[in-house]
């Protein structure tokens, strides 16, 4: 038994079902701070936000399927341990959350597009190959993650974290993240209310929950920002304050 699967072994079925469900509801938080951002005008901060809410929705969906391959534990021993191995690595997580868009996307294609036609759809054909070419290429994601959050040394250089996200890397991130998220929460969220509240969650936040929530309050926290800034103009007028 490796380290990991020692440190997880007392871990209950059921206590697997709840690490998921604070997971999905961490990661929809994590998504919400990276609009926040976004409405500030900090993409490297967004760019960063949305790659961990990524890796916390692929950590709420390998924490489900642990819980239901226990439902058989000896049967998928060999992928129980393979998940519990991910878990705590960046890369492995991001890449079960590609491949589990992928295999959605694929799912869509079949029951949702007449097989006549499906060749021709090219925007979902499209979306796959550019998922399937981003798989070569997580170890990208999580180093722009870093280096997003951080001042880095880059080729002999330092480099302050805007000068290292370009808007489309911002726009190419959301875009993977939302429908994972979407998608999580109707498969991991099923069960009724007296469940959760025996977990000690609430229910009303677990149906709540909404990738756009926090978008919602954005104006109030740029207004808040402004205000902020006006605030301190009065009391220092002579404070420059392009250099705040």
């Amino acid at each position: 038994m490796t380290k990991i699967e020692q440190k997880y072994s007392s871990v209950t079925r059921e206590e697997f079902k709840k690490g998921s469900i604070y997971s999905l509801v961490n990661a929809f938080e994590l998504y919400g701070d990276a609009l926040i951002m976004e409405a500030l005008g900090r993409p490297p901060r967004t760019y960063s936000l949305m790659k961990l809410s990524l890796e916390e929705i692929a950590k709420a969906l390998m924490l489900f399927e642990i819980y239901l391959l226990k439902q058989n534990e000896e049967l998928f021993q060999e992928r129980i341990s393979m998940l519990l191995k991910s878990l705590e690595s960046h890369n492995p997580k991001t890449k079960y959350a590609i491949q589990f868009l992928i295999s959605k996307q694929n799912e869509f294609i079949i029951f949702h597009t007449n097989p006549e036609v499906k060749k021709e759809d090219s925007n979902l054909n499209n979306e796959l190959n550019k998922l399937k070419k981003l798989l070569e290429n997580v170890t990208d994601l999580d180093n722009k993650k870093n280096t997003n959050l951080y001042t880095s040394l880059i080729g002999n250089e330092f480099k302050p974290p805007a000068l290292s996200i370009e808007e489309n890397d911002v726009q190419n991130l959301t875009h993977l993240t939302f429908p994972i998220l979407v998608r999580s929460k109707s498969i991991i969220l099923k069960d009724d209310d007296d469940y959760y509240s025996s977990l000690g969650i609430d229910p009303d936040k677990l149906k709540k929950l909404d990738p756009n929530t926090e978008a919602r309050r954005m104006h109030k926290i740029q207004a808040a920002y402004w205000n902020q800034l006006e605030d301190v103009n009065r009391k220092y007028p002579h404070l420059n304050f392009e250099e705040l």
